[in-house]
């Protein structure tokens, strides 16, 4: 029986992020990575920008697994339409 692939999973308040080589636009993040804090697993997304003074500076942003699927969720007593679904 062949063995299932555990999912990485980062230790509490640890992460990861790795340089996102599928970007395409500039507004996508430069950096793609996850984290582990309470317990829960948080997608992080990092874009290199510049200040107004011209100082470089790190832009980040956290997401839940909960709050990604709930982007595609139809409201409750909404109908799911064909056309509504990502793929």
């Amino acid at each position: 029986m062949a063995d299932k692939k555990k999912k990485f999973e980062p230790n509490e308040q640890r992460g990861f992020i790795f340089k996102n080589k599928f970007k395409s636009k500039d507004s996508q993040p430069d950096f793609q990575g996850s984290c582990k804090l309470d317990g829960k697993i948080w997608q992080v997304t990092l874009w290199k920008k510049v200040t107004k003074n011209g100082d470089p500076m790190l832009s980040l942003a956290f997401t839940t697994e909960e709050v990604k699927s709930k982007k595609y969720a139809a409201a409750p007593g909404q109908p799911i339409e064909e056309d509504d679904l990502p793929f």
